[in-house]
């Protein structure tokens, strides 16, 4: 008599359905949907997990554990748990961002590419370009890692969408260039506008500020991007004090905030820096004049989460764990 092994993967809908009832927190989702890619797609398109998403502050991507060297833990800062599912990130590549549940890695040959860690798709973007060659590359071969700096996507939608658009901060003068998923190249803004630290999309627009509060905004709704005539310069410069460190993100009510972040140097610690002050700025739209950065002194109970990750603002009265009107960062200097 054989005995056939059960296809776990093309379970029935509706014992699915069960399966998936009994689960309670994201934890349990998060290892359910790495079963299989059929699990996974039960377990995206749930509506109790969307919810139970909406409310989870960003984890940390952390080193394995168990000190594997292709695979990561998550940390959750919150409850301060650590989830017993890994995920596969290999210490080979740069991670360059996270957005919309994905990571951004970058090799030496200035491939981005993109990987759902828990469905485990990987998409692959042509080369953001190609570094020169010569004495850098050959004494420091990991030198060229650090020339993506951030990589952010315009949305999810398991990036089976061409209405999904990559951004990215690029090379040693901290460049713009964006990509719509499916094109054979990159998209580069303005190589006349340079030094940028921070990026984000909104209602069809891509972001970028630099260190000193220089505000841009990009159309990426056209079907043909020719330059200039799709570039707004919106705040040439902010006023106050530079700082070491400048985030942007858009609040829960679609204001445009920045952040700046001044760090102090430890005088014992030759690598470590502080954060000493922060300050929060509104971007004031103004038709008959130029618009400029207004200081706020609150949040709105709102919590921020900033990085090179992209900076995600969350809703304190959804997820109580949460501190209002405050900011968790990451030691990304």
């Amino acid at each position: 008599m054989s005995i056939q092994q059960a296809d776990w993967a093309w379970l029935p809908e509706d014992i699915m359905d069960a399966i998936l009832k009994k689960l309670g927190s994201a934890d349990e989702y998060m290892r359910v949907s790495r079963v299989c890619m059929s699990w996974f797609s039960f377990v995206r398109d749930r509506t109790e997990f969307k919810e139970l998403l909406r409310k989870q502050a960003p984890l940390l991507v952390i080193p394995a554990i168990n000190n594997h060297r292709h695979r990561r833990n998550l940390h959750d800062v919150i409850d301060g748990k650590t989830y017993d599912v890994q995920i596969t990130l290999p210490y080979n590549r740069r991670c360059c961002g996270s957005s919309h549940g994905w990571l951004a890695t970058v090799g030496r040959k200035m491939v981005i590419t993109l990987t759902n860690p828990f469905s485990q798709r990987r998409v692959r973007l042509p080369p953001i370009f190609n570094p020169p060659k010569g004495n850098i590359t050959r004494d420091n071969p990991n030198y060229f890692y650090s020339w993506v700096h951030k990589v952010i996507l315009s949305n999810d939608s398991d990036l089976s969408s061409e209405n999904c658009v990559v951004g990215a901060i690029y090379d040693h003068v901290n460049s713009l260039a964006f990509i719509k998923l499916g094109d054979e190249c990159w998209t580069y803004v303005d190589a006349n506008l340079i030094a940028f630290v921070d990026i984000i999309f909104s209602n069809g627009l891509l972001y970028a500020i630099d260190r000193v509060g220089m505000l841009i905004s990009v159309d990426i709704n056209i079907e043909s991007y020719v330059g200039e005539n799709e570039i707004e310069v919106i705040v040439p410069h902010c006023r106050a004090s530079q700082s070491n460190m400048v985030y942007i993100f858009e609040s829960w009510g679609g204001d445009i905030l920045m952040i700046q972040r001044f760090l102090v140097k430890q005088p014992d610690h030759e690598d470590l820096y502080l954060t000493r002050k922060i300050r929060v700025f509104m971007l004031q739209r103004n038709s008959s004049m130029r618009s400029e950065w207004i200081g706020v002194k609150n949040l709105n109970g709102e919590t921020l989460f900033l990085g090179d990750n992209h900076s995600t603002s969350l809703s304190s009265s959804e997820i109580p764990a949460l501190k209002p009107n405050c900011i968790y960062y990451t030691d990304d200097y």
